[in-house]
């Protein structure tokens, strides 16, 4: 604190992180006999958490699983959604059935079984075959048809969906890593070589015959980027059909956000 100085030094979270655990640390050396402080010194084993800063790759995984954290909570809230109907449809139906041990006496045992039940485990032998196996028939049939149809609608779909979505985030938060290192890269090698990326692009369309024929082929190249056909270009829609070009394929292709964005600054 002394070297960086009271305000930076405590303007990290890391740091005062770590001056709260020396405070715990020496409280609880010197008054043992409270027992509250002990928990809180389990506190410390957080520190290794800071190992991940410094190994990159591992820190590149742990970004991109906190980037897909709200997308596969709005996966949760619908799998959640689903259950609770269920789970007020199961007490409804069988809150008074022979052979339900209480698994739907109340919503949140049903909830709690409808849980069960999604994740596979011994639904069928310890829950749904009771109430199949009951004396009345109509509850046989409810039972058949709720719990098959629950099966197959959270166990089978929505908890793939979870899954598929928490690939699809991360695999895009990976990209986005790399290729933000690649265009940092390139500007670092740009800006030693005094070169822009686009270049090997400016070169092909330096050549024309006249104004006309330029304008036809900055149309033709607008059209070409414009996969979405919205008339209008994002940053990762340009990198995308940029690399897709002939010239960039043999060259390559790294351009950076701040590139991009000096390059649009002021079009309308």
């Amino acid at each position: 604190a002394v070297a960086f100085g009271f305000p930076l030094f405590f303007y990290r979270f890391w740091n005062l992180f770590d001056t709260f655990i020396v405070l715990i640390s020496l409280v609880s050396y010197v008054e043992k006999a409270v027992p509250a402080f002990n928990p809180l010194r389990l506190i410390r084993i957080f520190r290794a958490v800071k190992l991940l800063r410094r190994i990159k790759k591992l820190h590149r995984i742990i970004s991109a699983l906190v980037s897909a954290i709200i997308p596969v909570c709005n996966s949760f809230v619908l799998f959640g959604f689903v259950t609770m109907i269920y789970a007020t449809v199961g007490v409804h139906l069988f809150a008074d059935a022979p052979g339900q041990d209480g698994h739907f006496e109340s919503f949140f045992q049903s909830l709690f079984t409808m849980y069960q039940v999604s994740t596979g485990d011994a639904w069928a032998s310890n829950i749904a075959r009771n109430l199949y196996h009951g004396d009345d028939d109509s509850v046989s049939l409810y039972a058949g048809v709720f719990f098959t149809s629950f099966q197959l609608i959270a166990g089978c779909v929505l908890m793939n969906i979870v899954v598929a979505v928490l690939l699809d985030e991360f695999l895009m938060a990976m990209g986005r890593m790399r290729a933000e290192e690649d265009a940092n890269t390139a500007y670092i090698k740009g800006c030693e070589s005094d070169q822009h990326p686009l270049d090997p692009l400016f070169d092909l369309l330096s050549v024309h015959r006249n104004p006309q024929d330029l304008r036809h082929s900055i149309r033709g190249l607008f059209h070409r980027l414009d996969t979405d056909i919205s008339s209008y270009l994002d940053y990762e829609e340009t990198v995308r059909g940029l690399r897709r070009l002939p010239v960039f394929k043999t060259a390559g292709l790294y351009l950076s956000q701040e590139d991009w964005e000096g390059m649009v600054a002021g079009v309308a």
